[in-house]
């Protein structure tokens, strides 16, 4: 067995060691609350010059301007603050810094296996207003790191985003200000096994069995790396966390149905390569409109090797026209990534309407 080999099997048993007597991080990891008391705890703790470090420290990381910790007077954290009256209004965590005559305010919102939400962080970006002193941030510390933020039909919003990474390299202010240090390091431990697990996920399944992979962990945490390997390519694939499951949305694919509203699209959903189509606009059957699109796809991706499968012709907002490749697997990740390539550049060569 190779060195790599070894190590490889040292970091998956350890992460099996840790699944089968779990930490009490571990078994509330999806508890936002959870992670927001730590910061919490820590920023009003006793240890005022130590919090004072760490709280310029995520200022500097979520904002545009630098502080200095000793410029900090005064450190008021929150959880669960109302930036406003109304549907989303209350964000995860709020800091509130006083300079001695300035001011800078934190809000961050945190998401861990759930999908971020346009509509949600627009509403919590405008009640913060567009103020220097005022930052959004969004903590996300699992299947959330690799998640789109759900569209609502509106401008998407800009905002930093924070990962399980970025938490850990502020793991030793995070100790040093935390008034109980143990429980910050079992925190920090369970995000070191939390990055591990992002960066395993593409072990062969069968190996990951036991080492603590939440329910859509795994492909979430897939995708999300196929999705950066994508982009070099030029090839703009989103993961999205839905109700129904995880799927890898082929942004960069969509085609509009000449004379309607409805989108045509690569999809990876159920893990298998779908051709989708959608109406999202409007309440236009997809199916219908896109039908007389199906054999001109189908003929494109023969063409160039690949095996199509019709789906059953149910009407809907968003189908299923075809599955390509239905028999392949996510399988090793090089022949997924590939697959993925081959039928992005088949898809932008096709003959499409104008």
């Amino acid at each position: 067995m190779s060195s790599s080999g070894t190590a490889l099997d040292a970091e998956l048993e350890h992460l099996r060691a840790a699944t089968a007597a779990p930490s009490w991080v571990q078994r509330g990891y999806t508890l936002e609350k959870n992670h927001t008391h730590v910061l919490l705890t820590v920023l009003n703790g006793s240890k005022q010059q130590e919090a004072r470090c760490l709280a310029a420290a995520l200022w500097n990381l979520g904002s545009g301007s630098k502080i200095q910790a000793e410029q900090i007077t005064k450190i008021v954290a929150t959880r669960e603050h109302p930036l406003k009256q109304g549907e989303h209004s209350r964000v995860d965590l709020f800091v509130a810094l006083d300079l001695g005559g300035d001011s800078r305010q934190l809000a961050v919102e945190v998401k861990v296996d759930g999908p971020p939400s346009n509509r949600q962080l627009a509403s919590m970006a405008e009640a913060l207003g567009n103020d220097r002193r005022s930052e959004l941030v969004l903590l996300t510390l699992g299947a959330a790191q690799a998640s789109r933020i759900e569209p609502d039909g509106n401008a998407p919003t800009a905002i930093k985003r924070w990962t399980v990474a970025d938490m850990l390299g502020l793991g030793e202010l995070v100790t040093a200000a935390s008034p109980v240090p143990t429980e910050a390091q079992a925190w920090l431990a369970e995000l070191e096994r939390e990055e591990l697990r992002r960066k395993r996920a593409w072990t062969d399944e069968a190996a990951l069995q036991g080492c603590g992979f939440r329910e859509r962990l795994m492909l979430a945490y897939r995708y999300g790396e196929a999705a950066k390997v994508l982009q070099v390519s030029n090839a703009c694939w989103e993961v999205s966390l839905q109700r129904h499951g995880v799927v890898l949305h082929g942004k960069s694919s969509h085609r509009e149905v000449p004379g309607t509203n409805v989108t045509l699209y690569l999809e990876v959903a159920d893990r298998t390569l779908r051709v989708k189509a959608g109406a999202w606009y409007d309440d236009s059957d997809a199916r219908a409109a896109a039908e007389p699109l199906r054999p001109l796809i189908t003929h494109a991706l023969v063409a160039r090797g690949f095996s199509v499968k019709a789906s059953k012709k149910s009407p809907g907002s968003s189908v299923t026209l075809l599955s390509i490749d239905p028999e392949a697997t996510d399988w090793p990740p090089e022949a997924f990534i590939d697959r993925l390539q081959r039928v992005h550049a088949a898809w932008e060569e096709a003959p499409w309407p104008s």
